[in-house]
């Protein structure tokens, strides 16, 4: 009598427990971890995991070079704080157009709420813009093109590329593109103000350069291994 009267203590608890899980960790100031260095290079992934930017939401550098990634939504795999990223040495073909916010958390605590899930856009994966990110390592990838953009009709192409780069990086500084398959200068990348460093070193696709590249504040620029004339 004593042990059944235990486990229903246990039940009603942990059924109070539950009525208070989302009210507790719906609220958009909770954090889930202090992780800021996070490196998983050299393994087998084969894509960013979907619930980074939940878990890790004050991740400021990671490194995944060195795996299997192949596509990339680069705004939204990243949790909004994140500073450095390294994605070299993998086999991205191309930078995927911004999917839609998700409409549910995929933190532990609100994956555990079965009963009531909490239906709303998810707070990790509703930023349109990295305004921490400086430095960008893609070399040593299958990249055609730099390229980000969601395509609006009211612009041409060209333009919607350039305005989205600059508001979605606005102080990227270091972008490393070297050892691609581009096939020309991105064009994206000559409205980036606050970019300090490019490498796109033996890209043998590219075969000439604009002449605005001249405008940028650039202290280091690698050009070897094109096919310039």
């Amino acid at each position: 009598l004593h042990a059944h009267r235990c486990h229903q203590q246990v039940e009603k608890h942990a059924s109070e427990f539950q009525c208070r899980l989302p009210e507790a960790f719906i609220n958009k100031e909770i954090e889930t971890s202090a992780l800021m260095y996070l490196n998983v290079s050299r393994n087998l992934f084969t894509e960013i995991p979907q619930e980074l930017p939940c878990l890790a939401p004050n991740l400021h550098h990671l490194n995944m070079s060195h795996n299997h990634i192949k596509y990339l939504d680069l705004i939204h795999d990243m949790p909004s704080k994140i500073g450095t990223v390294h994605l070299d040495h993998n086999c991205i073909e191309n930078m995927k157009a911004n999917c839609p916010p998700r409409s549910f958390c995929l933190t532990p605590c609100m994956l555990l709420q079965l009963q009531t899930p909490y239906m709303g856009s998810c707070s990790h994966s509703t930023h349109t813009t990295l305004k921490s990110l400086l430095n960008l390592q893609l070399g040593h990838n299958k990249l055609e093109d730099f390229c980000s953009a969601n395509f609006n009709a009211q612009f041409s192409f060209e333009e919607t590329v350039v305005c989205s780069l600059v508001v979605q990086f606005p102080q990227l500084s270091i972008l490393s593109l070297e050892n691609n398959e581009l096939t020309y200068f991105p064009s994206s990348i000559l409205n980036m103000t606050s970019l300090n460093s490019l490498n796109l070193a033996h890209n043998k696709g590219i075969r000439s350069l604009p002449s605005k590249l001249g405008l940028l504040s650039l202290s280091t620029l690698n050009l070897e291994g094109l096919s310039l004339p």
